[in-house]
C-alpha cells in the first residue's frame, strides 16, 4: 500500500497539470455518456484554449450538433476556467473560479460563436452567460474548481459546492485515487489481453473495476508507467511523463519529455 499512497500523493500535488485535468474530464464524460440522455463531448485543454484564443480552424471533424453539451477547460496564464457549449440551445456558459465572469462573458460569446459558425451551426441568436457558482479561496485550486464545475454541469446541477480548504483537499484526493485506480484497472486488462494473445486465445479488452495498487500487482515501475500511460494517452497533444520510481516521486524529482 506504500506505493499506492505515494502515487496518490503524486497526482494529488499535481492536480492542475493539463494531463490530470484532461484525464479526469474524459473519464467523467465517458461515465456520463454511458448513463444515456444528452450525449456530452470533452474538448482537451489545448484545443479549448485554442478556441478561446479565436482559432476556429481547430477540430474540423467535430460535429457539435451530435452533442447536448460540449465542455472544456481553458488555460489562461496561470489560471483555469471552464467553458461549456450547449449547441441545441445556441448558448455557452463560462465559469471562472476567481469570479471574474463579467470580463469573460463577452469573450466566451465571441469565441464559441465563431467556433460554432465555423462548424456550420446556426449562431444568429447565440448568447453567453454565467451562473452563480462556488469560488476558490486561494490561488492554487482553480483546476479543482473547473473539474467540479464540469461535474455539476453534466449532472445538470447548480455549480455550487463547499469551497473550504478541507473540502478542496478532499476533492484533490478523490480525483487522485480515482485516476490511480482507473490506471491499475486498465493495466490489469492489458496484461490479461497480452496473456490471452500469447496463449492463442481471444478476449475483449475489459478493464477491471474496484482495483487498488499494491506492490504484489506488478511492482512500482509498472504501476508508475501505467499511471503515465492513462494520463498521457487520455487526451491528444499532451507531453508524456517519463517512467520514474516511487523514491523519485517522493523526492519530487519529476522530469518531462
Amino acid at each position: 500500500m506504500l506505493v499506492h499512497h505515494k502515487l496518490t500523493d503524486f497526482i494529488f500535488k499535481w492536480i492542475c497539470f493539463p494531463q490530470v485535468i484532461n484525464a479526469t474530464l474524459l473519464r467523467m464524460v465517458q461515465k456520463h455518456n454511458c448513463q444515456g440522455g444528452k450525449k456530452a463531448l470533452c474538448i482537451d485543454t489545448y484545443s479549448m484554449t485554442q478556441i478561446w484564443n479565436g482559432k476556429t480552424a481547430i477540430l474540423r471533424k467535430c460535429n457539435p450538433s451530435l452533442y447536448g453539451v460540449i465542455l472544456g477547460v481553458v488555460n489562461e496564464p496561470n489560471h483555469w476556467i471552464l467553458t461549456v457549449i450547449f449547441p441545441s440551445e445556441q448558448r455557452s456558459l463560462v465559469l471562472d473560479p476567481l469570479g471574474n465572469d463579467a470580463s469573460k462573458i463577452k469573450r466566451c460569446l465571441e469565441t464559441t460563436r465563431a467556433f460554432m459558425r465555423a462548424r456550420g451551426c446556426m449562431v444568429s441568436r447565440w448568447k453567453a452567460n454565467t451562473v452563480p457558482h462556488s469560488l476558490q479561496l486561494d490561488f492554487t485550486s482553480c483546476g479543482i474548481f473547473a473539474i467540479k464545475y464540469a461535474e455539476k454541469v453534466l449532472a445538470e446541477e447548480s455549480p455550487t459546492f463547499p469551497n473550504s480548504e478541507e473540502a478542496v483537499v478532499d476533492y484533490r484526493r478523490e480525483i487522485a485515487v480515482t485516476l490511480l485506480n482507473e490506471t491499475v484497472s486498465c493495466a490489469t486488462a492489458v496484461e490479461r489481453e497480452k496473456k490471452c494473445e500469447e496463449e492463442g486465445l481471444k478476449t475483449d479488452l475489459m478493464p477491471l473495476t474496484g482495483s487498488s495498487v499494491t506492490p504484489a500487482e506488478g511492482g512500482t515501475t509498472r504501476v508508475v508507467g501505467d499511471l503515465t500511460e492513462i494520463i498521457s494517452t487520455a487526451v491528444l497533444h499532451v507531453p508524456r511523463l517519463k517512467r520514474v520510481d516511487a523514491r523519485k516521486i517522493h523526492q519530487k524529482k519529476y522530469k518531462f519529455r
